[in-house]
């Protein structure tokens, strides 16, 4: 009985930090994403060829605005998210 009830305070204590921890938790990309698309794709009303491209917020927006620059910084486009 005493290992049963051990067992089930372990639990409940593991949930409560769990439960805690994710409350706390937010996901925000702080560092730019490089990646490489082997498509052409469009954001907005913008067609970007296929190639290397880096993804990151924009300064200043509150987190509601990102920006995709290609590897060679010939083409930029700025959208909401």
């Amino acid at each position: 009985m005493k290992s049963h009830v051990r067992t089930v305070a372990s639990v409940l204590v593991s949930l409560f930090f769990v439960t805690v921890g994710t409350l706390r938790l937010k996901a925000q990309i702080v560092n730019g994403i490089r990646a490489h698309l082997d498509h052409s794709f469009v954001i907005g009303n913008t067609t970007l060829p296929p190639g290397e491209y880096t993804f990151r917020m924009v300064d200043n927006t509150d987190l509601s605005m990102m920006t995709a620059t290609s590897e060679n910084n010939k083409v930029s486009v700025d959208f909401i998210v």
